[in-house]
């Protein structure tokens, strides 16, 4: 009976022992069941966001054709605009050009008009300078006329008194009598006036000769008194010979020149 006891027991820890590693067994296929569920629910939320993914990118591919095809309206619309533009270029050149022709005459003539009215400011700026020269050059001779009588008197006291005193000063302290450089320069400075003279009367014989100053004729500088001829030999002063009064003109307002 013991014997059977002890068999009965080893087959019971043996059945137990079966039961457990069978439970064992149980839990592990219930997990790799559990483990293969949750891989299947990622498989299939994998599926579902690539799903996602792709009807995604086709929307967007959809909105970018789209804007594809605006953005090739809106060229094609530029390149009609393009072309409108440059036909209406090219009509305002053409327009330009005939403008451009028809006024070709009128814009030489006004040229010329301009270059003679500056030759003339010319000739009066010129013919202002020459007088002012003229002006100056006198005032040096004045001046230079009264240092030499001036020196003239002075030597004529003084050899006055060495006459009177009967005294001979030292070499060194002598006042000699007047220069002939001074001589020279006088007569140097006569010519230069005779010269200055001259050049006035061919320059406003050379005027006066002019016959197209008629309504261009542009009066003096302000300030500067033209001389008035003597005779009817004389030079006119580059205006018109027979004229009673030139018209005046002030070169400072250009309200007298319209043209320019």
């Amino acid at each position: 009976m013991r014997n059977a006891l002890k068999e009965q027991e080893k087959k019971n820890e043996h059945l137990e022992r079966e039961l457990e590693e069978r439970d064992l067994e149980i839990i592990r296929v219930q997990m790799l069941n559990d483990r293969l569920h949750m891989q299947t629910r990622e498989v299939e939320d994998i599926d579902d966001r690539r799903a996602q993914i792709y009807f995604e990118t086709l929307d967007k591919l959809k909105r970018y054709r789209k804007h594809v095809d605006n953005m090739a309206y809106e060229i094609s619309k530029l390149r009609n605009e393009k072309s409108e533009l440059q036909r209406y270029i090219e009509t305002l050149k053409t327009e330009i050009f005939n403008l451009n022709y028809e006024r070709n005459e009128e814009m030489v003539q006004q040229r010329h008009r301009w270059a003679y009215k500056n030759n003339v400011l010319d000739n009066q700026i010129t013919f202002s300078r020459n007088f002012i020269d003229h002006l100056q050059t006198k005032a040096r001779f004045e001046t230079r006329q009264r240092e030499i009588d001036y020196l003239q008197k002075v030597d004529d006291l003084y050899q006055g008194r060495r006459n009177l005193f009967n005294y001979s000063p030292h070499p060194e302290l002598e006042i000699p009598s007047t220069p002939s450089s001074q001589s020279e320069l006088l007569t140097s400075d006569f010519e230069h006036l005779e010269n200055f003279q001259l050049l006035l009367i061919d320059t406003a014989s050379v005027a006066s000769t002019n016959n197209d100053l008629k309504s261009t004729d542009i009066a003096p500088p302000p300030g500067l008194s033209l001389p008035q001829p003597q005779s009817s030999s004389s030079v006119s002063y580059f205006y018109t010979p027979g004229r009673q009064s030139p018209p005046k003109f002030d070169i400072n307002n250009l309200e007298d020149f319209p043209e320019l």
